[in-house]
């Protein structure tokens, strides 16, 4: 079962919405509960003045998963570093993914970026868990880098391996779009196949993704921006193995 990592900023107001509650009731997730606090302030202080308020937020949301069958975690940080406290709690929990939520009253279109057959395992497991507890078209894409020598037929190939593994876990073939995209898989390209089809869930690896996307920073955010979609970024099992080391 993937273990997924969801950052929710549950002092501003932020959770989870009940669409995306019902999808993760097929997999282990763990609620981070983060607060971002001014430099000038110690965050031991800000963990004293609300971590009562945070916790009990923390486990009715909990609470919800666990009702959708979900095994349900939580934790709290305060942190003048969100991307570092974020990295550093999905190592110690050894998630495989990391949701970034925005509200959806339902997952009932789920779009799926893959660049490389080596994602072709976790992003199969995520989706495998997912649809045990949605039914959704799921339009997947696989986006050819040259520079990693895949062309349009081993594209083919590796969404025909995707297809069977989702059919196999109950989803329609009617329900499975497949498409080879002829461009670097990018945030561009991406949200440029996602417009328009009215995606409510975008699942992609963070391997697949170039050098020049990760300078620009928060790619998932980008993409959850754009396409107004949470997006479930999923880590390769290589790199947790290497984190584990």
């Amino acid at each position: 079962m993937t273990h997924v990592l969801v950052p929710v900023a549950v002092l501003d107001g932020e959770t989870i919405s009940p669409g995306l509650i019902e999808a993760l009731g097929g997999l282990t997730v763990t609620v981070l509960g983060y607060h971002e606090v001014p430099e000038q302030t110690p965050p031991e202080q800000a963990r004293e003045q609300f971590i009562d308020r945070a916790t009990e937020i923390l486990d009715n949301i909990a609470a919800e998963l666990e009702a959708e069958g979900a095994t349900a975690y939580h934790r709290m940080v305060f942190t003048k570093d969100l991307d570092t406290s974020v990295k550093r709690v999905a190592a110690e929990i050894e998630s495989e993914a990391t949701l970034i939520v925005r509200p959806t009253p339902e997952v009932e279109e789920i779009y799926v970026a893959i660049g490389s057959e080596k994602q072709l395992p976790v992003i199969g497991a995520a989706l495998e868990s997912l649809v045990t507890t949605v039914d959704a078209d799921i339009f997947l894409r696989f986006f050819v880098d040259e520079e990693r020598a895949t062309d349009e037929s081993d594209g083919e190939r590796i969404l025909a391996q995707l297809t069977d593994m989702l059919t196999e876990a109950g989803v329609s073939p009617e329900r499975i779009d497949t498409a080879v995209q002829a461009k670097k898989i990018a945030v561009g390209p991406i949200v440029a196949d996602a417009q328009g089809r009215g995606v409510d869930l975008v699942v992609l690896s963070d391997s697949g993704l170039s050098l020049a996307e990760i300078v620009f920073g928060d790619i998932e955010e980008r993409i959850a921006n754009q396409l107004l979609a949470p997006v479930l970024v999923v880590r390769p099992a290589d790199t947790v193995e290497q984190e584990e080391e």
